[in-house]
């Protein structure tokens, strides 16, 4: 067996592959795949301010009351206001409305290019799946393992679902305890929080402060526990159980504060209470 030289073939029509071969020179901004690595940088990186504040406001808004919903809340709250510069609340909301919204676009652009390419139906092996399913479903173990299974496969995503929960309720406690009383010149503490739970009304006690607060506490602590997960590329199960495990305390604790606060002594009525109500469900 011997080589022989064979002549040059023209290259003029060859196409790289996508994803084998990149293109030579400088690429433009406007490429799609640029695009989406920006994007996706953006929505990793603008988190880090509420990942450094998340611990803080956990212990104020979960820890405090349930261990001691009577004055222990307030007092920290103004020890954390105190301690924390100015600029926190625009720092925040743009750190939200960045990861939100970069958030969005790549939901739409995946939504849009699955239903541009043509279903195959696959055959993926067994330890594929379970590789799968641990980076689709964030958490593996605790109760999540028992409800979803090593190597389920589902057709959502927990992590953007949880987002997508998580925004409208992070939405609503920020226009109410935020927005409309720096709006109306005052600011609101943890005696606001009790009148909504203590209320005679049904439907401010559990439409305004019950559900949507529950429902604030589950979804923000998924998903800031997922997106660890997600972020820190933990692998390990024993690593997912332990965030599994944080979550359901953070989630657990949270409620129990609700619940005492809720017990706890009444407080006085404000008619600014009631302003904040109406223009919280009536421009919502």
């Amino acid at each position: 067996m011997e080589l022989k030289e064979m002549a040059p073939e023209p290259v003029a029509h060859y196409k790289p592959v996508e994803g084998i071969e990149k293109p030579s020179g400088n690429l433009s901004w406007l490429n799609p795949r640029i695009v989406k690595i920006s994007l996706r940088k953006v929505q990793k990186y603008s988190i880090w301010p509420l990942v450094v504040y998340f611990p803080l406001h956990a212990i104020n808004t979960l820890i405090t009351p349930s261990i001691s919903p009577e004055s222990a809340p307030n007092d920290v709250l103004m020890m954390v206001r105190a301690i924390l510069p100015g600029f926190t609340s625009v720092l925040l909301t743009a750190s939200v409305t960045a990861h939100l919204a970069s958030g969005l676009i790549l939901r739409a652009w995946t939504v849009a290019s699955r239903w541009r390419q043509p279903k195959r139906g696959k055959n993926v092996p067994q330890d594929s799946r379970e590789l799968e399913s641990q980076r689709k479903i964030g958490l593996i173990g605790g109760l999540s393992g028992y409800f979803v299974g090593i190597s389920k496969q589902l057709s959502y995503n927990p992590q953007v679902v949880s987002g997508l929960i998580l925004a409208p309720a992070f939405f609503y406690h920020t226009r109410l305890m935020k927005k409309i009383p720096q709006a109306q010149g005052f600011d609101v503490d943890f005696d606001f929080v009790k009148w909504i739970l203590q209320n005679d009304s049904a439907i401010v006690k559990w439409f305004g402060g019950i559900i949507p607060l529950t429902v604030l506490i589950w979804a923000a602590s998924y998903h800031f526990g997922a997106g660890i997960c997600q972020y820190a590329r933990i692998r390990r199960l024993s690593g997912r159980k332990a965030m599994t495990t944080l979550i359901f305390g953070l989630t657990t604790t949270g409620v129990l504060g609700l619940w005492r606060m809720a017990k706890s002594a009444p407080v006085f009525e404000a008619a600014d209470y009631q302003l904040i109500l109406r223009k919280a469900f009536l421009r919502l």
